[in-house]
């Protein structure tokens, strides 16, 4: 049930399956609008990163952030891609000389797309985001990351969505398969931590 009324609330079927197919129903059926932004369930808030006196995060009111996401998904648009999101919660990291990233995985705490016909790949269970980052990169040669604002959210921790699946198992079945179907030159593997051995990319310009 929305907590706001008039606004429409649209849930999708029951049984669509894993993260990936249902990000694909939502693009499928959230018709007549110019982008489609997915929140995670585990997103606390959004932030504004500040460097004065010392770096933190100014929390967004709903207006602002809707604002910021109308101007984020206007710069990804200029730029030709179809993929943009925020930075990951960690203002230490901002750099004010640098303040987006146009080649980095798009993690999923929220995530905008300017639909193109884009899907995710269903035979992946695990490691969607990561994929579908790679599409866009091979597509359009770059995504939007704006590490100005912040998505600050939980992860491996919260019941729910992957948790009660998740295994070291199956995240190195989904890694193989990822490595198979981009090559092990732009997937590449590290450390194990306490989600999994670590995953990052590395793609030709």
């Amino acid at each position: 049930m929305s907590r706001r009324p008039g606004r429409p609330v649209i849930g999708h079927p029951c049984g669509v399956g894993h993260l990936g197919r249902i990000k694909n129903w939502m693009l499928d059926n959230i018709v007549d609008a110019e982008c489609v932004v997915n929140v995670d369930d585990d997103l606390h808030y959004v932030g504004i990163v500040l460097q004065e006196p010392g770096p933190r995060l100014l929390r967004m009111s709903e207006g602002l952030l809707v604002n910021c996401l109308h101007q984020v998904g206007q710069c990804a648009s200029d730029l030709g891609t179809n993929l943009f999101f925020l930075g990951t919660g960690y203002p230490m990291r901002y750099q004010d000389f640098n303040p987006f990233m146009l080649r980095t995985i798009c993690w999923g705490g929220l995530v905008g797309y300017i639909d193109d016909g884009q899907r995710y790949d269903e035979s992946l269970q695990y490691h969607t985001d990561i994929d579908f980052t790679l599409q866009t990169l091979a597509k359009h040669r770059r995504v939007w990351q704006d590490t100005r604002f912040t998505a600050v959210w939980t992860v491996f921790t919260n019941k729910g969505g992957y948790a009660s699946v998740r295994s070291n198992e199956m995240l190195n079945e989904q890694t193989k398969k990822l490595r198979n179907k981009w090559g092990q030159d732009v997937v590449r593997t590290g450390q194990y931590s306490k989600s999994g051995r670590q995953v990052s990319i590395r793609v030709p310009k």
